[in-house]
């Protein structure tokens, strides 16, 4: 039961990325056959998007980002206990002045932000202290200065083996990045 509502709150954060009315009905049929978990909702809508060649390869690895599902790393533990998490923490004053200047920002009022920051940290801690082995942390500012020695960090965490092109397929996003001094 909370596994669904989880998965329910992740499908209406995405009802933004036009998912076909004929997946939708695909998954109406699934339901009504059978009674549906959260599980089997967040994997209907993780195979939505996989490519073609994972699916043929029968590869999984789902990378996730949304920022809000920070709060539920438990709920998503306890779905997939094999999941392994990495969190990319910045500097506080910038992730902020992020969060604010974006156009779909949901306040301009910086106490709600720093109050969301706040619990996010709350939410990080209260999961490394439950499953300690399954998180990394991985501070932005050494992803964007030491990108080389951090990717292979991060690599290592997940098992991936670590190729150069993984520099190249968002390098610019990196340099774009703002800072404020």
């Amino acid at each position: 039961e909370e596994d669904l509502s989880l998965a329910l709150s992740i499908l209406q954060e995405w009802m933004s990325f036009n998912i076909p009315s004929s997946e939708y009905k695909k998954l109406k049929m699934q339901t009504s056959r059978a009674k549906l978990t959260g599980k089997d909702l967040l994997e209907f809508i993780f195979e939505l998007y996989r490519p073609a060649e994972d699916r043929v390869q029968r590869k999984l690895r789902i990378i996730e980002k949304t920022p809000a599902h920070i709060e539920h790393l438990l709920e998503i533990h306890a779905l997939y206990p094999g999941a392994r998490f990495v969190h990319i923490i910045r500097e506080p004053k910038n992730t902020i002045s992020s969060w604010i200047n974006t156009p779909f920002a949901q306040s301009r009022w910086l106490p709600w932000y720093t109050e969301r920051w706040n619990r996010a940290l709350s939410a990080i801690s209260e999961f490394a202290q439950s499953a300690p082995d399954k998180i990394l942390t991985v501070r932005y500012e050494d992803l964007a200065q030491y990108t080389v020695d951090t990717l292979r960090v991060v690599c290592n965490f997940l098992h991936l083996r670590y190729v150069p092109e993984m520099l190249t397929a968002f390098s610019g996003q990196l340099a774009r990045s703002a800072v404020i001094e």
